[in-house]
């Protein structure tokens, strides 16, 4: 209704305006019926709507300016939220797309995995550790990069090895891999003696495990293989045990049970607890028989491939500082989150379905505490983007970075979605607060701020999924053990949904 004040005239204009905007409204969406595009789903991606800025060539430096925080807030937003819900994304897993059937990229790829273990040597994520070679006319170089920027104590380290590994030949092998084996223990103590101690927690709940499972489907009368596992387990807890236990030792014990692993893999499939001392056993037995095969890996790619080592040049690569998180707690809430993430009815059922989960996992509480944190990047990535910056070729022409952990959730999605095919062969799919994007170092590179922006987009959307994921499958669970009893219904999706641990990267 108009008010009382305005004039026929006015209000005459005014009608003309509204029925002219309804024509045009209606001529558009008959337009767009007739359209054989499909639909777009709601809160999906319409390149067409960005018209000239879509393309980088279109960009100017204030628009990468205007636009970069706010892709930062719509990626911490939907990552945070995850992280809080469950920070493991999935299981662990291998890249099943390696089409490299040659031989020597196999020994290359090791021996370029093997620097980057034997160089982290702490738990916590300071000393996680990549390493790429590049290809220059004269030399190769390697390169070194952690989460932190690698100390000097590092470089003299690795340069030590380095320097050994140019010297061995096919006589020296056995003493050249003990020579390195013993530096590599004397040098990654702080976290072999860590994986030694956690195994020394774990066998006796592991070997409580497998007995109880003994006597649940009498397993050992059917299976002498898991007799001979269940004593190699006894012989190494009595190892473990003694008062001198050198690293070393218990090193040789674990790489000596190795035949016994698809044994026990089928035994851990069978737990059902949360803790899984079976699962976790074995884990710290592969961790400590990765430093003496990684040893074996450079002492291999010495002798197959010197060309790697013939006047190479090593090279760090700085990390970049800290920054502080672009989120604001007191903003940052779930009603707001979701409402940012999703549109229309499917924003209302994601909320609804996680204000119930909030009964269970008090998530508006938990979002506001992980929304303080600092941003860094992890070392993969630094050398990704220090090679595609520079244009570098690598060695061989093989696009790999080899890192002492397997990749994360976000930086196995924004390494895939690069315009260049690099290779990535593990992923953890554990979800971190702390992850950052390389920087964007100049402003004026417009294709750089293209190609980052979009694989941000990447990344931003599989969060989004992710996200919606937790909602649908809460909702199934609520529906589903609510829906008999309430109070079992609860217990049921208090475990169901109990956070997963997550180690320090």
């Amino acid at each position: 209704m108009p008010s009382s004040n305005a004039t026929p005239g006015r209000v005459w204009k005014r009608k003309r305006r509204q029925s002219k905007s309804k024509e045009e409204n209606q001529g558009a969406k008959m337009k767009g019926d007739q359209s054989n595009e499909p639909p777009k789903a709601a809160g999906s991606f319409d390149a067409s709507k960005l018209g000239a800025e879509g393309n980088h060539a279109a960009l100017t430096v204030e628009r990468v300016v205007r636009r970069y925080p706010k892709l930062e807030r719509r990626l911490y937003e939907p990552l945070v939220l995850v992280h809080v819900i469950d920070p493991v994304r999935g299981v662990r897993f291998n890249n099943t797309n390696d089409t490299t059937d040659d031989t020597l990229d196999k020994l290359r790829r090791s021996f370029i995995n093997g620097i980057a273990t034997i160089c982290d040597f702490r738990k916590g994520g300071d000393t996680v550790t990549a390493a790429a070679l590049q290809a220059t006319p004269e030399h190769t170089v390697i390169w070194l990069s952690a989460n932190k920027t690698p100390s000097a104590k590092t470089v003299n380290y690795l340069e030590g090895i380095l320097a050994i590994l140019t010297e061995v030949t096919v006589e020296k092998r056995s003493s050249t891999s003990e020579e390195i084996i013993r530096r590599i223990i004397e040098f990654c103590e702080p976290r072999l003696s860590h994986y030694c101690n956690e195994l020394v927690k774990e066998l006796p709940k592991c070997l409580n495990k497998i007995k109880s499972l003994e006597e649940a489907v009498q397993l050992t009368d059917s299976d002498p293989e898991l007799s001979k596992a269940i004593q190699w387990l006894q012989e190494m807890q009595k190892l473990t045990l003694q008062q001198e236990k050198p690293i070393k030792d218990i090193m040789n014990f674990c790489i000596r049970g190795r035949c016994f692993s698809p044994t026990l893999a089928s035994l851990a499939r069978r737990e059902t607890d949360m803790h899984k001392p079976i699962t976790r056993a074995m884990h710290y037995v592969g961790r400590l028989v990765v430093y003496l095969k990684c040893a074996r890996a450079l002492v291999d790619g010495a002798l197959d491939l010197p060309q790697l080592l013939d006047g190479y040049q090593l090279r760090i690569c700085e990390s970049p500082n800290y920054v502080q998180s672009p989120l604001n707690p007191e903003q940052s809430t779930l009603a707001g989150i979701v409402g940012r993430m999703f549109q229309g009815s499917i924003a209302d059922q994601t909320r609804s379905d996680l204000e119930r989960l909030d009964i269970f996992c008090d998530i508006p509480e938990k979002l506001k505490d992980a929304c303080t944190f600092r941003t860094r990047v992890h070392a993969e990535l630094l050398l990704v983007d220090k090679f595609r910056s520079n244009k570098w070729e690598f060695f061989a022409g093989d696009r790999y970075v080899g890192c002492s952990k397997p990749a994360c959730f976000c930086c196995y999605h924004y390494i895939n979605s690069l315009p260049e095919r690099y290779f990535v062969a593990q992923c953890h799919n554990k979800v971190y607060t702390h992850w950052r994007a390389p920087d964007l170092t100049d402003i004026h590179d417009f294709s750089a701020a293209k190609v980052r922006e979009d694989v941000l987009n990447v990344v931003i959307a599989k969060l989004r999924t992710e996200a919606g994921e937790d909602s649908a499958a809460f909702r199934f669970h609520y529906r589903f053990y609510v829906g008999a009893s309430i109070e079992r219904g609860i217990v049921k999706l208090r475990h169901a949904y109990a956070p997963s641990p997550v180690d320090a990267r």
